[in-house]
């Protein structure tokens, strides 16, 4: 994929669990949050940013903040983001916390399992 400037990105893979042979969840919802610095809590809309995960399982999900966001940067200027994803009636599951820099494609591929990820 190619992503204008700006956009941070985040690439990889949902798997259902981390047993092998691996098996791909294709078709859910993928989208990025990210932690705002004023409100001190999550955000990130599914309905304006999720992508879906392709037949194998991969994603590019993506974020551009506006210029009213305030997100909480560490001192080397990275952000707060965290993959959230949903399925048709399962409650919305969340990954761990990354540190990327705001407006770049974060290059450590994520290979993640629906099994693994915390409820919503």
């Amino acid at each position: 994929y190619v992503f204008p400037d700006g956009v941070t990105v985040v690439r990889g893979r949902l798997n259902e669990s981390t047993a092998q042979p691996l098996a791909a969840v294709s078709d859910a919802a993928v989208w990025l949050q990210w932690f705002d610095d004023e409100a001190q809590h999550w955000q990130g809309d599914r309905a304006r940013t999720f992508v879906r995960t392709q037949a194998n399982g991969e994603f590019a999900a993506f974020l551009r903040l506006g210029p009213a966001a305030k997100p909480l940067l560490d001192k080397s200027g990275r952000m707060q983001v965290r993959l959230r994803a949903g399925r048709p009636n399962v409650p919305d599951r969340i990954g761990t916390t990354l540190d990327v820099r705001e407006g770049r494609i974060f290059n450590d591929f994520q290979t993640l399992a629906w099994s693994d990820l915390r409820p919503a």
